[in-house]
């Protein structure tokens, strides 16, 4: 995957191929494997994402993505008050 990044691979559509390999058959991409996409840089459609976790019926993976999107969310807000600073 590292390597496919060095080299310039594109992603594809944003948040496509995470929401994909959310998708995939149970037990054929592990939460390892999704956190390694996330450590390459690979985009993420919280979404479309948090609705692959759900139907994928692995409440795990569901829980640990949810906290993914708040902490996301959140840095996003301390980056916006940052910006406001004088």
């Amino acid at each position: 995957m590292r390597t496919l990044v060095s080299l310039g691979c594109p992603w594809g559509h944003p948040g496509r191929v995470f929401a994909r390999a959310i998708w995939a058959r149970k037990g054929t991409v592990s939460l390892w494997d999704l956190q390694m996409l996330l450590s390459c840089g690979c985009p993420v459609a919280w979404c479309s994402a948090l609705s692959a976790a759900k139907l994928r019926g692995e409440p795990g993976v569901e829980a640990w993505l949810r906290g993914l999107w708040e902490e996301s969310r959140r840095a996003a807000a301390e980056r916006r008050g940052r910006a406001g600073e004088p």
